[in-house]
């Protein structure tokens, strides 16, 4: 008969890593607080986050804006750096700036529920905020029941417009 400590210990150890997998603190946000729909949402503020991913939902290409310095790296299809090169003009920059500035990112408390019948829509997120610990895709969509992340507002609509505005200059935006 073999013994079946080895086993014993196996288990545990396997029982105890499961016990202890969610213990990590989850990112603080800064407030909550709801819309006139009654949705809660987790706010916090775009100051916090150092660059901003525009992106073309048709073409699914990208430019990576710094927000601290203006430079644009131009990303493909999978997310990686092409190597091209663009600055925001400064009036460019100026608006970026107004837009961003005192507006915060309104994500959403409470995902769907189960028993709710949600069409199986993606939207491609049309930004994407950044920092060294976190990202958040503005507008991304799972579902027909999903309420995206994005900024709290008309701050959005405004970023929207923004962003389409940029993309389509961008081949003009040199670095000169």
């Amino acid at each position: 008969m073999k013994p079946i400590q080895p086993y014993i210990l196996v288990g545990s150890a396997f029982i105890l890593l499961l016990a202890f997998q969610n213990c990590g603190q989850a990112p603080q946000l800064q407030e909550l607080g709801s819309d006139s729909s009654g949705v809660a949402f987790h706010k916090s503020s775009v100051e916090e986050f150092s660059a901003i991913v525009l992106t073309d939902p048709e073409t699914a290409v990208s430019l990576d804006v710094n927000l601290h310095d203006g430079q644009v790296r131009a990303l493909d299809q999978r997310g990686y750096a092409t190597g091209a090169r663009f600055c925001l003009k400064k009036a460019d920059r100026e608006l970026l700036e107004d837009v961003l500035k005192g507006a915060e990112v309104c994500e959403p408390v409470q995902k769907a529920q189960l028993e709710e019948r949600c069409l199986m829509i993606y939207e491609y997120p049309y930004a994407q905020l950044r920092n060294a610990n976190r990202e958040v895709n503005l507008g991304e969509k799972h579902h027909g029941c999903e309420i995206p992340a994005d900024l709290c507002g008309e701050k959005s609509a405004e970023l929207r417009q923004l962003a389409s505005r940029l993309l389509a200059k961008i081949p003009e935006s040199s670095c000169e």
